[in-house]
Order: structure tokens, then sequence, then C-alpha cells
């Protein structure tokens, strides 16, 4: 915390990971790591268990549309408004 870090926690909707496994797949070398997409629901859910026990400033941004500009500009709007992009 002294030191200004900062977590960015990245989560989706339970229904939207069979689409992400989807675009996944085109890249994967290892496809079977995929097919069973629940235990990745319950991974999400042990971190946001985790991530709701830390002292960092926490943005929670929903990436469940798989929109990769948006993120982005929502994580360097609020490192900004947050004071994350330089340390005093």
């Amino acid at each position: 915390l002294p030191l200004g870090f900062r977590l960015v926690f990245m989560k989706r909707s339970p229904e939207s990971f069979a689409t992400a496994r989807e675009e996944r797949l085109k890249i994967s070398g290892n496809p079977r790591q995929y097919n069973d997409l629940e235990r990745f629901v319950q991974e999400q859910v042990l971190m946001q268990k985790l991530v709701s026990q830390s002292m960092l400033p926490v943005l929670h941004l929903d990436i469940s549309d798989n929109d990769i500009p948006r993120a982005v500009e929502q994580i360097a709007d609020w490192m900004e408004q947050t004071g994350a992009l330089y340390m005093e």
C-alpha cells in the first residue's frame, strides 16, 4: 500500500465464459484445459473473496463483453484518478 500498488480485478459473468472460451481456443496450446468452465467460475468466486480482503485500492472491471479497448481506457482512467501513474 505505501508503494502505491493497485489491484485490477477483471471478472466476467458466469454465462460469458463460453464465449471467452471460443476466443481462447483460437490460440491455446492446451485446449483441454477449457473443457470444464465451472472450474473457472469457481476460481473467480474465490478470487473475488481474496480481492475483497485486500488492503490495496481495487478496480472491479467486468470484461464479460470482451471489449478490450474499453477495459484499457477504464483502467487508465482509474489509475489517473487515483494517482497511480506517478509516485510521490
